[in-house]
Order: C-alpha cells, then structure tokens, then sequence
C-alpha cells in the first residue's frame, strides 16, 4: 500500500489548476470536509435514531512562512490572501499534489481569517482560513 507524502500537497489558487499561483511559504494545510444531519426520527423506527443529511461545509487552513519579498506573479501571497478578505473577494482554491492521475479538490472560497504573527527572534508566519462557498468539485489531473 503506497502513502501519499503531505509534502507533495498543496494549495494553488487560480481560476485553473494550470494557471493557479502556489501559495508562498506553505508549511502545513488541510482540508475539512463536514455535513450536518437532520434528525428524521419518527415514532415507526422502533426506538432507534433516524438521520438524513442536511447542509455540507467545507474549509482549507493553511500555515506558511511569511516572505515580503516574494515574487507577486509566481506565488499566491499574504498580500494577496489580505486584499481578498478586505475587497471581500471569492478565490477558486485547488488542493492538490498537481500530479497526473490523482485527485484535485477545488472549490469557491472566502478569506475568513490572515494573521500575521512576527515573534521576536523567530520566522514571521501567516494563517489562512479559507470557507468553501457552495460545494467542491473533485476531479483526476490529467
């Protein structure tokens, strides 16, 4: 059995997985995927709890290290991620290892949160949350 390597996964933002900017000094992201349930017990399920599925929601957090001298046309910036929860921008988010034949999740998301955190004597680092905006599309990189 093959185990992907975190490392290889990553968050592009773009409008196409081949047009989209890597974001600049990622560390660690993840992706949630949720979906609430809605209680449908009636009193013929003899005493046993009965669910359907109610609303989906989905987010990506990532965790980078902050350079401000990144290149703006190669990489998906702070900056960048700050201008769109200001301006109250939607960005088309891939999670992917961008590789041939693997899975790339993508969806319509708003910046929730983009702090900045600049410790004395230690790496200035970024957050980002990123709320999905309807559902995802799953597709295979071809």
């Amino acid at each position: 059995m093959a185990t992907q390597n975190g490392t290889d996964i990553k968050i592009y933002v773009g409008s196409t997985i081949g047009a989209a900017k890597i974001v600049d000094g990622l560390t660690s992201n993840e992706a949630s995927i949720t979906r609430a349930l809605r209680d449908t017990t009636n009193k013929s399920n003899n005493g046993w709890k009965a669910q359907e599925y109610g609303l989906g929601e989905g987010s990506f957090s990532l965790n980078c290290n902050y350079d401000p001298d990144a290149n703006s046309s190669t990489y998906y910036r702070w900056e960048d991620f700050l201008a769109a929860l200001v301006a109250k921008t939607k960005l088309t988010v891939h999670f992917t290892d961008n590789t041939t034949g693997h899975q790339n999740i993508t969806a319509t998301c708003l910046v929730t949160d983009c702090p900045l955190t600049a410790p004395m004597e230690e790496n200035a680092t970024f957050s980002v949350t990123l709320s999905w905006s309807g559902a995802p599309t799953i597709t295979t990189i071809s």
